[in-house]
């Protein structure tokens, strides 16, 4: 009866429930309607006991939370002391929760003071640990923000209202909360028993997961990555080798030190007496009365001066090399310009001896058409509509600029292209120029109207002047009332935007009077001519004064420079008027801008990067608000919010799209023209049709180049804006490059998503039925459970199941890629990949699919790891040595590249972009999920969003697998879907490396797997040529001349497998630079693309050939073993021995080269043995020692023997000496040699008492010339 629902009973079927205790930690008992908690002694009984059990647990302890609650007046505890009477916070309450052990488990529960409110719940340590975080971040970016003009006043003699006081405050809560976390993070720690490192990284990896995605960004400010927060911990002192003893402390720790130092500095810094201090509080008082989420703001930023000085250290560039200095900024080189041009013009135009220009303007010689007259005395901002010489209401320089008034300064009015009604393309019109206020000086000249130049010829210079002031006048005007679409600047940024604008239009006035306006509207067209006509009779007024130093100028052009140069300083007089006496121009302290000397083009794009960054601004903070409870990816009202949140991203993608398009346009014009700039520079001739706008840019650009010849800054267009544009306005998307490392590229400013909107943009709806997607680790578990390294993973076979030998080699096998990707080659790695549960798959589902991802991804990194010790085997490291420091949670290097490279494959098979033709039946299995009309999975995913939602747990799989075969858990920490890296640290992200086209990808693993066999081949033939002697005739070369040929036949392969993707590469890159202009296919898309971001980042040649590629991306360390590690044939150097693919390593050449050794000689006869001189009997047989000695005696014998012969063959060559000077030249000697053996035979013959006789002097000739040679080899062997 009471589980009966009956609506028309409304009060009874609403009313609140009888039962609304909290819920116990275990579960209730309910008996008959009437439930009790579960007691303490269920614990034995319940299986949800923690695993491990806490040793010397503490007992009960109260947690406490200080909380900004703006809706109490008053201070906890001692706060009170020091924040009452504060205008930072209105109040701060205290949160008190008590924390005891149940069951193994540390609970929390609150502690109300109110006991008629019943809303404790009984929580985990965890949970508490997580809403601590949570209120931290959130109240320390409030305090943060609330107190920064504090502590960032740079004024330092100066002090701020109310600083101190505020100060002291906060100095008092970051106190307490440095308790606060020490207490949570010891009860957290003792709970799961982790150490104080392993601590640090889960805080670390806590706050990467995006639970507090925004807060987190604002807190660490610029800094990039969270371990660089960790990296700024305290120095506790000097060690014995004299270095500081850094100790790293966790992000939130190191967060409350950052504040702590900032007012402690704040302190330090000296100050007026503080009762005279009379500065307002810089945070309103207002403030505190607002909501916090919407006074939750960033940090204002300290405003530049608008010059940085010449030769100044400035903070580095982030679209630049971050250790330039000496930058001479474009302002500075403007100023340089004008002053040579002002010099110039008074050379042509000045009065003899006075140093001024007879083309200035005197608005008190003016003539009008109305009886309007100024007074002698120059008052410029007298000048009214009054004063010009045209009739009716093109007498207002803005009439006609109606259209203006609403687009002008509007923050969605798109740019256009000026190529649209003119010739200039790749420049974008901003929409001030375009209705700029000239109405005065376009309907000058009407065909029935020409007063200026009727008349006295004398007045036509001073009444021209008079217009043009009034024109810069009323613009000026305008822009203050108009800017941002309102009447009056609303803070100090707003006003500094309005005198940009001034100068901007200032700088375009003068480039309309000097000719080098780039838009060539039609009405422009027209108001040329009028100017040329001006300036005709400008040049007869004042004939007699120029004295023909104007002549041959067509247009009159540089007459019109120096008549600006003359009048510019007026003209910006007559712009800084203030027409009301509390009217305020922002500009009323500026000296003349040198904007006019700055080519219009890289003014135009200047004004544009920071017109963007209002417009992404705006679109930012539209989507914010959308998406504000998506920001996980899953929205909280369901359906509803989902909807709001994909439209607002695809309104923020149409809102950037346009400007990104008009962008790579400004780049590519900006880069060409600044590498002509370098060409010029260096006596190479320029481009030829350089039109004479770009001659100007490219003038400009060399003086720049000169003058920064020691940094790059100005060498793209993204380093350009980033150090003369004003671009504080973009949000979290920042950088106008796409600088390498992950952490800058995912700021870069066009990127869509905005990076911490990535899940939102996906925003996957979960239903209640299908809330918790099943552990990673669980599903990987499940498939290796019992599994060896013999065993296979279902369809998975081992990678030597079938023996070493038949494991597959690289191939470029077409018959292996698919049609169009020719000249890609396949790794073994990726032949054998695991597709087994991806093949299998039959439910079409997100779910199903990302449970397949995961087993493919996790069986091959168990197969892989088990391959990779084995072919350790006999190997340094050792496989036990392997397990060992995966057990200690370190990944090899070489098996975390093969890692990288399997994510990459997966991710193609997932895109479609994989290029093998291996694996259709599993595309064809991926792409029936992707079945829907707009080809999305059935939660309404892209290809690429489902990757992009799923990738993190694909990823987890590997690191499961790891930890199945006995890694560390913490390896799934350290090596972190966000944080992992190719190579050390500052290596490219997963993200990235992924991203990268499957044939380069492809690529950076061949050039791995290359230098690590080269370097095993290298070490073979080292160890085999050790013993080969060049110098001694080859002498112990036998085994080196075995393995050089193997070392040579292991290049053959490898050069050929390198010709054939270098070839493709080249084909790629040539098209990528528009070198070849052949028809891109379809298949050629994505790598070109991807070729020309890394072109357009680095205007270098670094990447225009495949070796200088594979010197920047490839993976060739192990090459450095051998030297041999130039991939590029003919090196710039010309040295090409360290070319990769020589045939014999340089070092061996010789050694490899080494000749034939010749053949022994011929045998020396045997001589006849000697019987006894006192028998002919034969010597009787001796024992085995007697024989020993006998050959002893024997061999001195036949030594003495040797040397007796010699030294007889000496005397017959001396007497046959006397008698011939000839000597047969295979045994000639110098003379100082043969004195040398005459003195040792002589010496050795008078120690010999009982020499034997020698042999008879009747021996053959030919025998004598054997016997000879032999003694001399013998000669020689023993030194002589």
């Amino acid at each position: 009866e009471e589980c009966t629902i009956d609506f028309n009973n409304i009060e009874k079927t609403f009313k609140h429930a009888e039962y609304c205790n909290p819920c116990p930690v275990f579960g209730d008992k309910c008996k008959k309607g009437d439930c009790k908690d579960v007691s303490e002694v269920f614990c034995r009984k319940t299986k949800n006991k923690f695993p491990v059990a806490v040793k010397n647990k503490p007992g009960n302890i109260d947690v406490n939370m200080l909380v900004i609650d703006n809706s109490e007046n008053r201070f906890a505890g001692d706060l009170d002391n020091f924040c009452n009477g504060t205008d930072i916070f209105k109040g701060i309450r205290e949160d008190k929760w008590s924390c005891d052990y149940v069951c193994e488990l540390d609970i929390c529960k609150p502690n109300t003071s109110n006991k008629n409110i019943n809303d404790e719940q009984n929580i985990p340590i965890r949970a508490l640990f997580k809403r601590w975080v949570e209120i931290f971040l959130k109240d320390y970016n409030k305090i943060n923000n609330k107190i920064s003009p504090c502590i960032n006043n740079e004024k330092k003699h100066i002090c701020i209202n109310d600083c101190t006081k505020n100060c002291k405050c906060v100095e008092q809560w970051i106190n307490l909360k440095k308790v606060e976390w020490k207490n949570i993070k010891e009860r957290y720690q003792k709970q799961y028993n982790i150490d104080d490192e392993n601590m640090k990284s889960l805080v670390r990896n806590f706050l990467e997961e995006g639970y507090f995605h925004i807060d987190v960004n604002k807190a660490k400010g610029n800094v990039n990555d969270l371990r660089d927060l960790e990296e700024s911990g305290e120095c506790t002192g000097i060690t014995n080798s004299g270095n500081e003893q850094c100790k790293k402390k966790d992000v939130i720790e190191s967060l409350i030190n950052k504040l702590h130092g900032e007012i402690k500095s704040y302190k330090e810094k000296p100050k007026e007496v503080q009762t005279d201090c009379s500065a307002p509080s810089p945070i309103s008082p207002s403030d505190t009365t607002q909501n916090d989420d919407e006074n939750n703001h960033d940090t204002p930023d300290i405003t530049p001066s608008d010059v940085a000085p010449t030769f100044c250290n400035v903070p580095a560039n982030p679209c630049g090399k971050p250790d330039a200095t000496n930058v001479v900024n474009v302002e500075e080189v403007a100023k340089e310009i004008q002053e040579q041009r002002h010099k110039e013009m008074l050379e042509r135009s000045g009065k003899d001896g006075e140093g001024k220009s007879c083309l200035v303007g005197d608005i008190t010689l003016a003539k009008f058409k109305s009886s309007a007259k100024l007074s002698e005395v120059n008052k410029v901002c007298d000048i009214t509509k009054e004063h010009s010489n045209v009739n009716g209401s093109s007498k207002d320089p803005c009439n006609g600029k109606g259209n203006g008034k609403d687009q002008r300064f509007k923050i969605e009015t798109q740019w256009k292209d000026s190529g649209k009604s003119g010739k200039h393309v790749d420049v974008y019109l901003p929409p001030r120029r375009e209705h700029i206020c000239t109405s005065n000086l376009e309907y000058l000249l009407r065909p029935n109207e020409r007063n200026l130049i009727k008349g006295d010829l004398q007045k036509v210079s001073h009444s021209f002047f008079v217009d043009v002031l009034l024109a810069a006048q009323f613009e000026a005007e305008f822009i203050k009332n108009h800017y941002n679409n309102h009447k009056k600047p609303t803070d100090a940024k707003e006003e500094e935007g309005i005198c940009r604008a001034m100068k901007y239009s200032f700088a375009d006035i003068g480039d309309i009077i000097r000719g080098k306006d780039l838009w060539e509207h039609k009405d422009f067209k027209k108001l040329e001519k009028k100017l040329v006509k001006i300036f005709n009779k400008i040049k007869d007024e004042l004939k007699d004064k120029l004295n023909s130093k104007y002549d041959n100028d067509p247009d009159y052009k540089l007459l019109r420079y120096d008549w600006w140069e003359a009048n510019r300083a007026k003209v910006w007089e007559a712009m800084k008027c203030e027409k009301l006496p509390r009217d305020k121009n922002p500009c009323s302290d500026k000296s003349t801008p040198y904007y006019d000397h700055i080519p219009q083009r890289l003014r135009w794009m200047m004004e544009w990067a920071e017109w963007y960054c209002k417009i992404q601004k705006k679109a930012y903070e539209d989507l914010r608000k959308k998406c504000e409870e998506c920001r996980s990816g899953i929205c909280e009202n369901g359906k509803d919010d989902c909807s709001k949140c994909t439209k607002a991203c695809e309104e923020y993608n149409n809102k950037i799209k346009p400007w990104e398009d008009q962008w790579k346009e400004i780049s590519n014009k900006y880069n060409d023209l600044y590498q002509q700039a370098k060409l010029a520079d260096s006596s190479k001739p320029t481009t030829s049709g350089t039109s004479k706008d770009e001659k100007d840019v490219v003038d400009f650009f060399q003086k720049l180049h000169e003058k920064n010849s020691d940094n790059t800054i100005y060498s793209t267009a993204a380093g350009y804006i980033h150090q003369e544009a004003h671009i504080s306005a973009c949000q979290k998307q920042t950088l106008f490059c796409k600088n390498r490392s992950y952490n800058d590229k995912k700021k870069y400013v066009f990127r869509y998503p905005p990076h911490d909107h990535d899940d939102a943009c996906i925003c996957h709806i979960r239903y209640p039925e299908k809330d918790v997607l099943e552990d990673v680790c669980t599903i990987v578990q499940t498939i290796l459970m019992n599994k060896t390294e013999n065993s296979d993973i279902q369809g998975c076979k081992q990678k030597y199941k079938d023996g070493k030998e038949a494991y597959p080699e690289w191939t470029c096998d077409q018959t292996k890629i698919k049609i169009g990707e020719e000249g890609a080659c396949m790794p073994p790695r990726r032949i054998k990949l695991c597709v087994y549960y991806l093949n299998e798959l039959k439910d079409e589902t997100d779910e199903k699919l990302r449970e397949a991802f995961i087993q493919c991804s996790a069986a091959e990194t168990f197969l892989l790891w088990h391959k990779y010790k084995d072919d350790k085997q006999n190997k340094e490291p050792t496989p036990s040595e392997l397990d060992n420091n995966l057990k200690e949670g370190k990944i090899p290097d070489d098996f975390k590249r093969q890692m990288f490279y399997t994510f990459g494959d997966y991710r193609d098979i997932c895109l479609d972009k994989n290029i093998g033709s291996d694996v259709s039946d599993v595309e064809s299995k991926i792409k029936g999920v992707f079945s829907n009309s707009d080809d999305k999975s059935p939660d309404g995913l892209t290809r690429e969003d489902w990757w992009n939602e799923y990738s993190p747990s694909i990823w987890k799989g590997m690191l499961c697998a790891l930890t199945s075969v006995g890694g560390k858990e913490s390896i799934k920490s350290t090596y972190n879907y966000n944080t992992v890296t190719f190579g050390d640290t500052s290596g490219t992200t997963l993200y990235d490396f992924a991203k990268r086209p499957p044939f380069l990808r492809w690529y950076i693993e061949w050039s791995d797997q290359f230098c690590h066999k080269q370097s095993q081949e290298y070490k073979d033939l080292k160890e085999k040529c050790e013993s080969c002697k060049v110098d001694d005739n080859c002498k112990d070369c036998e085994m080196c001349k075995v393995q050089c040929p193997k070392y040579s036949e292991f290049i053959t392969k490898w050069l050929t497998l390198w010709k054939e993707q270098s070839e493709k590469y080249k084909k790629l890159y040539h098209k990528a630079k528009q070198i070849d202009q052949a028809p891109i296919t379809v298949h050629e898309e994505h790598v070109i693309k991807y070729l020309e971001s890394l072109i357009e980042s680095d205007s270098s040649d670094k990447y225009s050939t495949a070796g200088r590629y594979m010197k920047q991306e490839g993976y060739i360390d192990d090459c450095n073993e051998s030297k041999q590690n130039k991939f590029e044939e003919n090196s710039i150097d010309g040295n090409n021995d360290n070319y990769a693919f020589k045939e014999y390593p340089h070092d061996h050449k010789t050694k490899c080269n080494c000749p034939e050794t010749p053949p022994p000689p011929a045998p020396v006869p045997e001589v006849p043995k000697e019987t006894d001189s006192t028998s002919d009997a034969p010597v009787a047989p001796s024992g085995p020692k007697e024989e020993e000695e006998e050959k002893e005696e024997e061999k001195d014998k036949g030594d003495e023997e040797e040397e007796e012969e010699e030294e007889e063959e000496d005397e017959e060559d001396e007497e046959e000496e006397e008698t011939d000077d000839e000597i047969h030249e295979d045994y000639s000697y110098s003379e100082a040699e043969e004195d040398d053996e005459d003195e040792a035979v002589t010496h050795t013959s008078s120690h010999s008492e009982s020499q034997p006789k020698g042999l008879p002097r009747d021996l053959s000739p030919e025998l004598k010339n054997a016997m000879l040679f032999s003694t001399i080899l013998w000669m020689v062997g023993i030194g002589f």
